[in-house]
């Protein structure tokens, strides 16, 4: 059946199955013509309510995808916006020279340090910083209470570095820093520079497990200590 030009598209899956299931009727019963356009009406009513439905339930699904995605962005905010202090923390291991001259030596001693650079607007607090070594195990461990932003990093002495075997000090030396951020957030940028979210029950279990390893006094140095 050909389409006249003013037919919507909905026509032909709408008008061709009742005209024919129209006929079929009137093929059973010639005289019961009330029946017969009750039962087309109720025919075509089905008809529109199951595309109806169907349409409702691609609305939905398009309604549910849009609502995840942005649930999914802004779970994605949330957490750049929580961790973003955190990620301007940065601790590593170096060497540094003493001030005045040695007076044995005639020149600077050399000394390890371990350096924290707080990048962040604010301080954080709480702090655990370790240095480890795959032959020695934690050589160092210090707690300082507060360290402030700045832009040249925080400064910390190993103070026992010179009980190393000399043989021992050319393998490379891993640092880990725990801290607590000022929106009360419990972190630790482990050994590999990689930043974990902590509880705080984690948190201070895993700084007494880390200074259980290193052995030694428990210390809470101001910087360039």
């Amino acid at each position: 059946m050909q389409m006249m030009p003013w037919q919507p598209e909905w026509s032909s899956w709408v008008i061709t199955p009742v005209v024919r299931a129209t006929w079929f009727a009137i093929q059973l019963d010639y005289g019961n013509v009330q029946e017969l356009i009750t039962w087309v009406v109720a025919a075509g009513a089905l008809m529109f309510a199951a595309r109806a439905a169907r349409a409702a339930q691609e609305t939905n699904r398009l309604q549910n995808e849009q609502l995840s995605a942005l649930r999914a962005d802004q779970s994605k905010r949330d957490q750049k916006e929580r961790s973003e202090q955190a990620e301007s923390i940065a601790v590593w291991f170096g060497y540094a020279l003493s001030e005045p001259m040695h007076p044995a030596y005639g020149r600077r001693a050399r000394y390890a340090v371990v350096r924290v650079r707080n990048a962040s607007q604010l301080p954080i607090y709480t702090t655990a910083i370790y240095v480890e070594s795959p032959l020695d195990g934690v050589v160092s461990f210090n707690e300082p209470s507060v360290i402030p932003p700045a832009v040249e990093p925080s400064q910390y002495a190993i103070k026992d570095f010179h009980d190393i075997p000399q043989t021992n000090r050319a393998v490379p030396f891993a640092t880990g820093i725990y801290f607590r951020d000022c929106q009360n957030q419990f972190w630790h940028r482990d050994c590999l520079g990689a930043l974990h979210s902590l509880s705080e029950s984690d948190f201070h279990a895993e700084i007494e497990e880390v200074a259980k390893r290193w052995g030694g006094p428990r210390r809470f140095p101001n910087a360039d200590d």
